[in-house]
């Protein structure tokens, strides 16, 4: 998601900037075909301006969720520690 956020505030995208943005569970190998894979697509300047101001208001919208989720998912761990279990289960 930040690589395509970059890609429509029209910053170069490297290979260090794959690094520096995805989990560390993919490889190399991975990024080399992700990066290459970018340099296909079309220029920014085929789309409209309105069609970039969507896109990134989307991807806004989806990294402030998935951070949410991170809080969220972090939150419930801290809480399910704190219960204390029964023999119930």
């Amino acid at each position: 998601m930040r690589v395509l956020q970059q890609y429509l505030s029209c910053i170069v995208i490297t290979e260090e900037t794959f690094l520096e943005t995805v989990q560390t569970s993919h490889g190399k190998t991975w990024i080399r075909e992700k990066r290459a894979h970018h340099q296909t697509i079309a220029p920014s300047q085929e789309r409209s301006p309105a069609q970039t101001v969507a896109l990134q208001s989307m991807i806004g919208l989806l990294l402030a969720f998935q951070e949410q989720l991170g809080h969220l998912e972090q939150q419930i761990e801290e809480t399910v520690a704190v219960i204390p279990r029964s023999g119930a289960f």
